[in-house]
């Protein structure tokens, strides 16, 4: 009688290190979809009642959950980290009373708490993420894959609009809205319909933003975190990312996002050249703003991508002061529309006048009346809104 006990049926054994690897990764590729999810103004989000809920911000929520039971036990134990968790949050409560204030007083309580209470949560839940120790190194890798993600997608638009239209398909929305693009069927982001050029129609491309200032401010803002952690890298693979970013930024029109990366640029070098340091800082600008500009010249190879960069620094960056005196140009609605948010401001300069609706359509949710994001801070929370938030 065999002795040897019975084995069960042979089963494809997954290698240690593979698990540990795949275990790993895992939350850099949630922090990526967190960043990336929360870029999406229209596509990954769900409309209820006209309030706009982004999938991202379901995964902060979820994240905020260990990172809060983290910073507990961090105060407990008087860490260094928490400490600055802590004083970060401090630095946010003086705006957050002058804009519940402005909500008590203003003529639309409801809608400016509920501004306030979403504020709450996405600025409170990212800085519990954020600055949480916990995973430090995730979500610095987490965040530079999801820019490159958003940056790659406004490249892969601009190809297919303006280097691959044969196989592209662009499909308006409708009046306000974003159009459709789609490479072999498959949809790939947004684009903002423009004004015809030299006989072709112009698309602005915006990732899955809502228009093309939003992707390009946004990835402004991102440049600055992305250049910081591209600079630790080792010398022969830095610049790139850098550089892809940019390039997507002159990519989406945004007038914006460009002076914003050229000052930034010319700062940072001016400062270090009268410090007489960082040359190694400089360099790596440099090596970054040529890449760029390399990236942008091969898409002006083909010949509507030279049309295409010609109608940005042409009639849309070249003619922009013109267009600010004609009627119905985009131009002239934000003049008119700043001297309007000045004019209402001025009626409750201190504590501001709350969310004012658009109109009467209860579907338009928190949208705001003012088109430029400080005048809206001002107008609804007044000079000690804007002053507070400053402090923060």
């Amino acid at each position: 009688m065999d002795s040897t006990p019975n084995q069960p049926a042979s089963s494809p054994v997954v290698p240690a290190p593979f698990l540990k690897k795949l275990s790993s990764s895992f939350p850099v590729f949630f922090f990526a979809a967190l960043f990336f999810l929360c870029s999406a103004d229209l596509f990954w989000a769900t409309r209820i009642a006209g309030f706009n809920i982004r999938w991202g911000q379901g995964l902060l929520l979820l994240a905020a959950l260990p990172a809060l039971v983290h910073l507990r036990n961090g105060l407990q134990n008087r860490s260094a980290s928490a400490q600055t968790q802590l004083k970060f949050f401090s630095h946010w409560i003086p705006f957050f009373l002058a804009y519940g204030t402005a909500a008590l007083f203003s003529a639309t309580p409801l809608l400016t708490g509920i501004k306030w209470g979403w504020g709450l949560f996405n600025i409170g839940l990212a800085a519990l993420v954020c600055l949480s120790p916990r995973w430090e190194d995730s979500i610095e890798r987490g965040f530079q894959w999801a820019v490159l993600a958003i940056t790659t997608l406004v490249w892969l638009e601009a190809l297919a609009i303006y280097v691959f239209p044969g196989f592209t398909h662009v499909q308006d929305m409708g009046p306000g809205m974003p159009a459709s693009v789609s490479f072999f069927s498959v949809p790939i982001g947004f684009a903002q319909v423009s004004f015809r050029f030299m006989d072709f129609q112009t698309y602005r491309p915006n990732a899955f933003y809502y228009e093309p200032s939003y992707a390009g401010c946004a990835v402004t803002f991102a440049f600055f975190l992305l250049y910081y952690f591209d600079s630790k890298r080792p010398k022969a693979q830095s610049g790139w990312w850098p550089a892809v970013a940019a390039s997507s930024i002159v990519l989406t029109s945004s007038r914006t996002g460009m002076l914003s990366i050229l000052i930034f640029i010319f700062l940072v070098s001016g400062v270090l050249f009268w410090r007489r340091r960082g040359i190694t800082v400089q360099l790596s600008l440099l090596k970054s703003a040529v890449l760029g500009a390399l990236l942008i010249g091969l898409f002006c190879l083909a010949p509507m991508g030279f049309k295409y960069l010609q109608f940005i620094s042409g009639p849309l960056g070249a003619d922009t002061q013109a267009r600010l005196h004609q009627a119905g140009s985009s131009e002239a609605n934000r003049v008119l529309n700043i001297q309007d948010c000045l004019r209402i401001w001025r009626r409750h300069p201190i504590l501001g006048n709350g969310v004012l609706p658009q109109n009467e359509d209860t579907n338009k949710g928190l949208s705001q009346f003012s088109m430029e994001t400080w005048l809206e801070i001002g107008l609804e929370s007044g000079i000690l809104g804007v002053a507070a938030f400053l402090f923060a």
